[in-house]
């Protein structure tokens, strides 16, 4: 079965490939396409690569196939995308293609994925329905939007040249509200996650936790690009640098999926998690103090004065140190492991537990050994 992972991921990288040639002499002219266009390579490379390697090594794991497929449909989407951006092709490439891919490669890694991580099989029969809910759902979606009579182009409604007609054309536009149903399945997707850390032991919490993890900073650069919405003047450039942020950050899930499935440095994720909560408001208030010292300095000294500049940094290096400490010992309060012993130094308590499971084991090997010789 490896070669057919790997053929999957040919194939995906490929499409992004051809996108990437096609897509990128466009960035001459209009520079400010170039953040999405990296962002989409890596978010895509991320995903393929890391599908194929999970089915070639767990091929008895669908979260690797079910990657493998997605990343297809994103490349899909991608070529779509291109086409539609340079304003030429056929409308089978420009409009079509990318009226359902996307909505496939959503679906299917915001359901399937979720609910299989990490071991490949749902956490309980009880969540049956959810999964055949969940492809019920996408199939309809993804054929009301490819069989639709009207595309939506970019300058109004277009002919689907693929599309049905009469009282079949009317069927698929019914089966386009599907997507409702694709959105309440993600939720129950995501609720599975919940359950199922509830239930699980320890590693797979840890497992759990990397998935987590990203997800946090998908929302964190969500957060950021609402803030480039509301504050930034409306462009093109504005809407690039979002999709750019937001995309950047999703290539960190299919990672966190490869870290979790392999179980590599999987036990790092608590260092991790403490690490992020200190140094991200220490960045945002380090930048607040920056923002806020600026014009009250450049009110005193003038405009173009450097006075003014040296003064900012000085004031922002002297809240540096005390500011971060602050935030250490707040996070360490509340989220750092406690102490093993009342003198000891603060130990990571799943790697802990770990290493007296393996100690025990040793001990109670040598034991049975001393036994027997006995």
């Amino acid at each position: 079965m490896k070669w057919l992972a790997w053929a999957l991921w040919a194939l995906a990288v490929g499409a992004l490939a051809f996108t990437m040639a096609y897509g990128a002499p466009q960035t001459t002219d209009e520079p400010e396409h170039i953040p999405v266009l990296v962002a989409f390579g890596v978010f895509l490379l991320a995903f393929a690569t890391v599908g194929a390697l999970v089915a070639s090594a767990r091929p008895r794991n669908p979260i690797g196939w079910i990657m493998c497929g997605a990343a297809i449909a994103y490349a899909l989407g991608g070529i779509g995308a291109a086409f539609a951006a340079a304003e030429e092709g056929p409308l089978l490439l420009t409009e079509w293609l990318g009226s359902w891919a996307w909505g496939l490669a959503f679906a299917v890694a915001g359901t399937f994925l979720l609910l299989l991580f990490p071991d490949g099989s749902l956490p309980s029969a009880r969540w049956r329905p959810v999964a055949w809910g969940s492809g019920a759902a996408t199939l309809a979606f993804v054929l009301g939007q490819a069989f639709q009579p009207e595309l939506a182009g970019r300058d109004g409604p277009v002919d689907n040249p693929l599309g049905a007609g009469g009282a079949a054309g009317a069927i698929f536009d019914v089966l386009q509200q599907a997507l409702a149903f694709v959105v309440l399945a993600i939720l129950a997707s995501v609720a599975s996650l919940v359950v199922r850390y509830r239930r699980a032991g320890e590693e797979e919490r840890l497992q759990l936790k990397w998935l987590t993890y990203a997800g946090g900073l998908v929302a964190l650069a969500l957060a950021g690009a609402l803030l480039i919405a509301a504050f930034a003047e409306p462009s093109d450039a504005k809407a690039d640098l979002q999709y750019a942020i937001l995309t950047a950050a999703l290539a960190g899930v299919p990672l966190a999926i490869g870290v979790a499935v392999f179980k590599y440095r999987l036990y790092e994720i608590d260092l991790i998690i403490n690490r992020t909560l200190v140094y991200v408001p220490l960045v945002g208030i380090i930048g607040g103090l920056a923002a806020a010292t600026i014009p009250v300095a450049q009110r005193i000294f003038g405009a173009e004065s450097d006075v003014g500049v040296v003064l900012t940094v000085l004031v922002v290096a002297a809240f540096v140190t005390p500011v971060r400490k602050r935030i250490e010992a707040t996070v360490d309060r509340r989220f750092k492991p406690v102490p093993s012993s009342g003198t000891g130094p603060l130990v990571n308590p799943a790697l802990e537990a770990r290493i007296r499971a393996v100690a025990e084991e040793a001990v109670r090997e040598a034991l049975e050994r001393r036994g027997i010789s006995e």
